[in-house]
């Protein structure tokens, strides 16, 4: 697996160390995520002992760094035992996965809601770690989901008080590095209409909804539903608008009361992909 060394050369890798050890938890978080980035020995020992954190987060942070490693680099680190779970997240291949139902796709997946530095007061190191573990945790994930879970992260009571611009920017910076990448079609400059996910990472993944409002859907990801389910069809390659209309609710769950957002869906996002099948 491809390893990225930015977080290494913008921070000597002695500094993330003793960053992981640091007082203050959400900095150990941060270094904890950081340096799941550099796939050293070094780095996974240094996450093999975050695994025994005293705060949750960190904990969980440096187990999903460990399970990303290379299977060589922790054997030469002497923790074979964590070789096991180590490889990465295995890959959607469209075409390859089959189903005809919401039970059969694979579940989703939540971002677990903490505190979160604010961008623009915070370091930049801590808002770049911030997002790129929503990021690998839901990925693909849009930008509009991203901007919600972050402001919740900020500010529980008022998420949508966080600034879109300077979380667009953050994000920006961290496309930029080769950490996360786009996967929608890149003529929007609205953060809110970006698909992001983890680089390295298949760009789109068919999951259940889950807790998901329809905005936080990706929407190649519906593209691909309707691509799954027709070709469950018998072998059929194409289907009218009101049945491929049905085959989305039907998928996805989507409620009477959710009807009208349906509709603007319909005139923003959607209706590009039910015509371009």
């Amino acid at each position: 697996m491809e390893r990225r060394d930015y977080f290494a050369n913008d921070v000597p890798l002695g500094v993330l160390v003793k960053r992981a050890e640091s007082n203050d938890p959400m900095e150990r978080w941060a270094a904890v995520i950081e340096l799941g980035e550099v796939g050293s020995e070094e780095a996974a020992r240094a996450l093999r002992a975050a695994t025994e954190d005293s705060d949750e987060f960190v904990r969980e942070a440096a187990r999903s760094a460990l399970k990303r490693f290379d299977v060589e680099v922790l054997t030469k680190a002497g923790l074979e035992s964590e070789s096991v779970t180590a490889g990465g997240r295995q890959k959607y291949q469209p075409g390859r996965i089959r189903f005809s139902s919401h039970v059969e796709a694979p579940p989703f997946v939540p971002w677990r809601t903490q505190p979160l530095p604010e961008p623009g007061k915070a370091d930049d190191w801590l808002v770049d770690a911030a997002i790129l573990d929503i990021v690998s945790t839901e990925g693909p994930i849009t930008g509009y989901r991203l901007f919600r879970l972050y402001g919740t992260g900020v500010n529980p009571n008022q998420p949508s008080k966080l600034s879109q611009s300077k979380l667009q920017s953050a994000v920006e910076r961290v496309v930029g590095r080769g950490l996360i990448a786009r996967s929608d079609d890149y003529t929007s400059d609205y953060l809110f209409r970006w698909i992001l996910h983890r680089m390295g990472t298949e760009e789109v993944v068919v999951r259940q909804r889950g807790s998901r409002e329809l905005r936080d859907i990706p929407v190649n990801e519906v593209h691909q539903v309707l691509l799954e389910l027709t070709r469950s069809l018998d072998g059929a390659l194409k289907i009218d608008s009101n049945r491929a209309f049905q085959m989305i609710f039907d998928f996805y769950k989507i409620e009477r009361r959710e009807w009208h957002v349906v509709g603007k869906l319909l005139t923003e996002d959607w209706l590009p992909l039910l015509t371009a099948r």
